[in-house]
């Protein structure tokens, strides 16, 4: 079956994804629709779940989802080559139009380093690695997410690169270093509130999951922190931001 949450508050998300989790949800996703934070999955059965959870989608499969979709594996192009993902549990598999947008700026940008936070399956910090890019730092939380990056280097015969689950201060040393950041905005909050080392250093960004509907207040938002927009891309009703810490 597949389900479908509203959450109280975005400041709930993780702790959300957490209890969901543990209560057997699987192939957890979020998604942010109309201001609201939402999470999706799959189990057999309904699950009991805590007040701050709102069940909006319950919906029979069909086929068996899940294991249709393990068994893919995605040809990508970047630049002039290409790479493979195998389907799994970390977000990302270039088909969603944010990782698209993220995948087109590190074509545009091509830049010496990149910090890739919430890594997910590892398709960006795979792809910067296909372009050349020789610095590359994954960030992730997620244990099931980290093994399955790790699946996709080994595909790719790449060199695995540094995935790690907390961003530190030497990471942000790099020169021409680009970070990405693609999820949410709710989630974006988060990082920059538990992470405000990423606020002091000067350096180019792209973000992307925000709603084309949002844009103007995630703009302003951005610009409170001191980020200078330097451009705007859309691709059906995502949009992806390249900007600059001044």
């Amino acid at each position: 079956m597949h389900f479908l949450y509203k959450i109280s508050s975005p400041s709930k998300l993780k702790q959300g994804i957490f209890v969901l989790k543990s209560l057997g949800l699987k192939e957890v996703y979020t998604l942010e629709e109309g201001g609201k934070v939402l999470i999706g999955g799959f189990s057999d059965q309904e699950l009991k779940v805590p007040s701050f959870l709102k069940l909006i989608l319950k919906e029979a499969e069909t086929i068996n989802w899940a294991q249709d979709w393990e068994k893919e594996t995605l040809e990508i192009p970047i630049g002039s080559t290409s790479f493979f993902l195998k389907a799994g549990p970390g977000f990302g598999d270039a088909r969603h139009p944010t990782t698209l947008l993220c995948l087109k700026a590190l074509e545009k940008l091509h830049p010496q380093a990149v910090l890739d936070i919430g890594s997910g399956s590892g398709i960006l910090s795979i792809g910067a690695q296909k372009l050349g890019v020789k610095n590359v730092i994954s960030i992730e939380i997620d244990d099931p997410s980290i093994s399955h990056h790790r699946e996709n280097i080994a595909l790719n015969h790449l060199e695995e690169n540094l995935i790690k689950k907390t961003i530190d201060s030497s990471d942000l040393t790099v020169n021409d270093q680009l970070i990405l950041m693609n999820m949410i905005t709710s989630e974006q909050a988060q990082i920059f509130a538990y992470t405000p080392e990423l606020l002091k250093v000067k350096k180019k960004w792209v973000v992307s999951g925000i709603l084309s509907e949002a844009i103007e207040e995630a703009i302003a938002k951005y610009k409170e922190l001191g980020f200078e927009i330097l451009a705007i891309d859309q691709l059906e009703k995502w949009v992806a931001i390249t900007m600059e810490k001044s």
